[in-house]
């Protein structure tokens, strides 16, 4: 009876935990082939991205030797912006973050040109997420990082 008890309880235990293994590690196979399919892309564009960062669908990075800045959203084509093209590099966070957040949060990227002054590239949208943390510190991190990269370009 003992021994049957500690069957049905590994049984148990094995059914619970295989299904959330594999949905924990189908979820980053897809971010990994995601990124893979960002980086492939753009290589066929011969746009080599050394530095880069990915969150969930958000996909950011830069060709420090082309001067090109690289943004992807989902499923979306990779968006590339030419960093001499740009003056500054800002964000839409508020300075004092209310618990619910009903606004999407941008990297925005002003631009030389008159016809395009800004280009606003999404990284929070309060209609999916709940918890924007993560999305601020990417989106303050990189807000420094495209200034850096504009002042060199």
């Amino acid at each position: 009876m003992e021994n049957s008890s500690i069957v049905l309880g590994i049984v148990i235990t094995v059914i619970i935990l295989v299904p959330t293994f594999y949905l924990a590690t189908a979820g980053r196979r897809k971010m990994k082939k995601n990124l893979t399919r960002f980086i492939d892309t753009l290589k066929e564009q011969a746009i080599y991205v050394n530095d880069y960062e990915q969150l969930g669908q958000y996909i950011i990075g830069v060709d420090g030797n082309a001067g090109i800045l690289v943004y992807k959203n989902g499923e979306n084509e990779p968006e590339i912006v030419d960093l001499k093209n740009l003056s500054v590099c800002s964000n839409n966070i508020p300075k004092e973050l209310k618990k619910n957040l009903n606004n999407n949060l941008y990297l925005e990227l002003l631009t030389k040109d008159a016809k395009k002054s800004k280009i606003a590239l999404e990284f929070y949208d309060s209609t999916f997420a709940l918890d924007p943390s993560n999305e601020i510190k990417l989106i303050e991190n990189w807000t420094g990082k495209v200034n850096s990269y504009i002042s060199r370009a």
